[in-house]
């Protein structure tokens, strides 16, 4: 609407040549006016940053998610910016309102963004699995226009969450020619990186390979703004961001890389003042190429590529709007490595494992991987401009959404790890070389990790239904959210209520509250597993000094995942706020209860009558969040001032889907103090500080230069976490280990409190723009993130410390 109104207005001031009406050319010049951005987070509505303001905060990598700490109650993990992995890139997780990091719905111009692959999935070399993410896309600040944080009373329109929904939009091409070419960068040099004592004596002495103490990043991009008729526009950009990480390879160096690319091609036309079209494609394909420092020939690269095709209509008549859009969506998580894995003795030939001082030389990898999720996305709604019933009035609004979710999973070929290396002198391979070396060793166990797909398909339907009713002072807005998905067989109602009254009648004053049912998301990890069959086992021995042929074991792989229907995961909320006007801005209060049911966690089965041992979702996971926020935010001038806090307490029995949780391990039972009790009675190990507060200030100074501040407290915690020791329980019976035969007793994990301090981190941009010579402009950025290099350690089990003081710059180019 506000690009159909623009070009009105020219339409209006501009003749049929495009000059402007009147006796001269000259154009009268006006005071300039300097809009820093908006910044709002009201108690009773969604909290939103328009892009101006996205693009003055410290940017670190640039990706949109890091971006939003800014905000009460959005965490990302504390392991975040650790001082271990400097050098990566990817866009981190969030948990907001205490939700999991895949329990979040992330929409990009109204288009989902969010992956049912493993969203959890972290590790990037194991044997049968392929790292995975929350999302599908990487979205920097670059062209945002404004996004909208959902974190409590969520409007019907939204579901497939339990945490919130973050709800991006893309700009809309300009209405005259410009562009803007961009360079930004910063490496290990200019970063203070803070490890602890026995990593730093180990990297002192060459050791520990897995620490990023080398790295450059570098950022460059283009965007280019093309009109290309007075109602159509185009949007193009292209931008880039590589980490180059050094690291230790054998008794050398070699480089791994992180990269991602963006881009993006946004058409948008107004064929008449009633209509609004958008036609977009973007791609975001990331790649991390990376080795094994002791294993030989093992690089290995991984490709996260997501592309998607989406297009919208919008239809402004007199009694409302319609909006229809549809996307088609593919992201696609593959893995290529050496397809087998060789753990040869050390001999002259084989000697690289002498640099370790090891009795094996590795060499190779664990095979080719991949999983794809493509997505059919048909939406549409109707708003109905306001009716009067009486004395209220109503703004009617309903939709539809249709989506349909293909997905598969693939061991492209058979990967064999070969082990049991045995010493012979006169040995004779003969042709065969790849698993033998002549007249000196050759292997005698091996692994078969089979070949294998599967599939998943989903298709999930919803209805909604809200109304905005105003009587006097009080507004309601009562919703419905009927969703339904065919994979599990479930029809779930959401029911939504938020309420606001403004207290004075002078908007001064308002109170709010909502009392709120959210269905989580249906996951397709489960499902695609199945095809990962245990592995099996090989031997041979030798005869006449010849390798005899590979012979199958009885011992193989016991685990084994198995599908099967579940509940979808809620959780519902009380909220309460109230916003007050106080000293020429707005305060805000707001207090948000979550409780979380039927969320996933992971049952192991005993050992089953055919020898496998089954992993099973179950819906047997709990949480609950509380929190209190406070906000006060200011414009004034050319000044904006915002400060929040967060105070929160989260427990849950699980981190994340595939703990293990059920009858079988003891109803998630551990010791800790000397006392059996349950996991759901422990704080959180991650996205759990208790408090923490948020000053943010931008200033436009003279002489075109331009300050932001954002400085952070973050209150110390205490993190109950596993020793790696298990305590038996007591009076428990004795029973026959299933492959020794052995006595053993039923034990639980021993788990003992570690305490994390507080830490307060001050981010610094100074950014300075050069008057416009001939619509020219170069806008140079220096920026200090850790300004006075903060110590912090961050969750988990090895001690780790956030990055230290680090330095990043850009230069940028108007045209």
């Amino acid at each position: 609407m506000r690009f159909q109104k623009l070009l009105a207005l020219g339409l209006l001031v501009l003749g049929p040549t495009g000059h402007c009406h009147g006796e001269s050319d000259a154009i009268p010049t006006l005071p300039t006016v300097t809009v820093i951005g908006e910044l709002e987070n009201p108690a009773g509505a969604p909290a939103t940053l328009d892009g101006k303001l996205l693009r003055r905060l410290p940017q670190g990598n640039g990706t949109l998610t890091e971006l939003l700490q800014i905000f009460p109650d959005v965490q990302l993990s504390d392991s975040f910016n650790s001082s271990k992995s400097g050098g990566e890139i990817r866009q981190p997780g969030v948990s907001i309102s205490g939700g999991k990091i895949y329990q979040n719905n992330f929409l990009i111009d109204g288009i989902g963004n969010n992956s049912l692959l493993d969203p959890a999935g972290s590790s990037t070399n194991q044997i049968q699995e392929i790292v995975g993410h929350p999302f599908e896309r990487s979205l920097r600040s670059t062209l945002i226009d404004k996004v909208t944080i959902y974190d409590s009373n969520v409007p019907a329109r939204f579901g497939g969450f339990t945490g919130g929904v973050i709800d991006a939009k893309i700009r809309q091409p300009g209405q005259v020619f410009a562009g803007t070419l961009h360079y930004r960068t910063t490496h290990s040099d200019w970063t203070k990186l803070h490890f602890s004592a026995s990593d730093q004596a180990a990297i002192n002495s060459g050791g520990r390979s897995d620490l990023q103490t080398k790295y450059r990043k570098e950022s460059y991009g283009l965007i280019l703004d093309l009109p290309l008729t007075p109602t159509l526009g185009l949007l193009l950009n292209g931008e880039e961001l590589i980490s180059t990480i050094p690291r230790p390879y054998l008794n050398g160096t070699a480089n791994a890389q992180r990269r991602q690319r963006e881009g993006l091609a946004k058409l948008a036309w107004d064929p008449n003042p009633a209509d609004h079209i958008e036609l977009s494609f973007s791609t975001t394909p990331y790649r991390d190429q990376r080795f094994t420092r002791t294993v030989r020939d093992s690089d290995l690269t991984v490709d996260n590529d997501a592309s998607v095709l989406q297009s919208s209509w919008t239809h402004f008549s007199d009694i409302g709007e319609t909006r229809l859009a549809a996307a088609y969506r593919h992201s696609r998580q593959r893995r290529d490595a050496p397809q087998h894995f060789r753990n040869w003795a050390v001999t002259d030939s084989k000697d690289w494992g002498r640099f370790f001082d090891s009795d094996n030389s590795a060499e190779g990898g664990f095979g080719d991987l991949e999983k794809n999720q493509q997505s059919f996305e048909l939406n549409g709604s109707f708003e109905l401009e306001p009716v009067v019933f009486g004395r209220s009035d109503h703004s009617f609004s309903s939709g539809v959404e249709l989506t349909r979710t293909h997905a598969n999973f693939e061991r492209l070929q058979t990967s064999y790890v070969y082990q049991g290396a045995r010493l012979s002198a006169d040995i004779l391979c003969g042709v065969n070389s790849f698993d033998c070396v002549e007249n000196e060793q050759f292997f005698t166990e091996r692994l078969v990790y089979g070949a294998g797909k599967s599939r998943a398909d989903i298709n999930q339907s919803t209805l909604f239904v809200e109304d905005l009713a105003r009587l006097g002072r009080l507004e309601l807005r009562p919703g419905l959210r009927l969703e339904y998905n065919d994979l599990m067989e479930q029809a779930n109602l959401a029911p939504r209520l938020a309420a606001s009254y403004d207290l004075f009648g002078n908007r001064e004053t308002l109170l709010s509250a909502g009392l709120n049912r959210y269905y989580g998301k249906t996951l397709l990890t489960a499902k695609l597993r199945e095809a990962k069959q245990p592995f099996r086992t090989e031997s041979r021995a030798a005869f006449r000094n010849r390798p005899l042929a590979w012979e199958p074991n009885a011992v193989q792989g016991v685990n084994l995942t198995r599908f099967s229907e579940l509940d979808t995961p809620y959780s519902d909320e009380l909220a309460l706020g109230i916003d007050q006007a106080l000293y020429g801005g707005r305060l805000s209060l707001k207090y948000v209860l979550r409780e979380g049911k039927d969320e996933l966690t992971t049952s192991y089965s005993p050992l089953q009558p055919d020898g496998l041992r089954r992993f099973t979702f179950n819906n047997l996971g709990r949480s609950h969040h509380e929190s209190y926020r406070m906000t006060w935010e200011r414009n004034w001038d050319e000044h904006m001032l915002s400060l929040n806090a967060t105070y929160q307490e989260t427990r849950s029995n699980h981190d994340d889907y595939d703990d293990q949780y059920g009858q079988e391990i003891g109803n998630g039972q551990l010791w800790y103090q000397g006392q059996l009790i349950s996991r759901s009675e422990l704080p959180g190990s991650d996205y759990n500080r208790p408090l923490r507060m948020n000053l943010t200030y931008v200033a436009t100074l003279p002489k075109g230069f331009s300050f932001t501040n954002i400085t952070r407290f973050r209150s110390g915690y205490r993190s109950i976490e596993n020793t790696g020791e298990t305590q038996q329980i007591p009076g428990s019976e004795a029973r026959p280990d299933p492959f020794t035969g052995e006595l053993i007793f039923e034990t639980r994990d021993v788990y003992a409190e570690t305490r994390y301090g507080h830490v307060v981190t001050f981010d610094w941009t100074l950014a300075w723009q050069s008057p416009p010579w001939h619509g020219q402009s170069v806008q140079l950025t220096l920026e200090a993130n850790n300004l006075f290099n903060a110590r912090s350690r961050t969750a988990g089990t090895t001690e780790a410390y956030e990055l230290g003081r680090q330095f990043w710059v850009e230069a940028q180019y108007h045209f």
